[in-house]
């Protein structure tokens, strides 16, 4: 897993399922709360800021490079989040949901979700 590779929450995902963890565990541990955790886990918000980011890699016990990879990735990612607040939650949960399986989302059915929506929005 490299952060040219990943997103912040599979990055977390990963090393929390390779220890064995909770993610109830590993948010107590972090001092957040067990449902944010999840949310930033599933790539639902966009990463939290290095202060949180060092709050996790602890709770998950991360060697120095387990950090920097950690804080690499948020800081990618948080450099590339476009202001959404304006929008729905609708709006911004089916973008989080595109965003988490873009890779395997094929052109045919982005295709059909855009003429889909434009069409209802004639």
């Amino acid at each position: 897993m490299t952060p040219e590779t990943t997103s912040f929450g599979a990055c977390v995902y990963a090393h929390r399922m390779r220890q064995g963890l909770r993610q109830a565990t590993v948010a107590a541990r972090a001092g957040i709360s067990g449902g944010y955790f999840s949310e930033l886990e599933n790539s639902k918000r966009h990463a939290p800021p290095q202060r949180t980011v060092r709050r996790i890699a602890h709770a998950l016990d991360l060697c120095q490079a387990g950090v920097e990879q950690l804080s690499a990735l948020a800081d990618r990612e948080r450099a590339t989040a476009l202001d959404e607040s304006h929008l729905p939650a609708e709006v911004r949960n089916l973008l989080c949901v595109i965003r988490a399986s873009a890779q395997s989302l094929d052109s045919a059915l982005l295709e059909s979700l855009q003429q889909q929506i434009t069409e209802a929005l004639m």
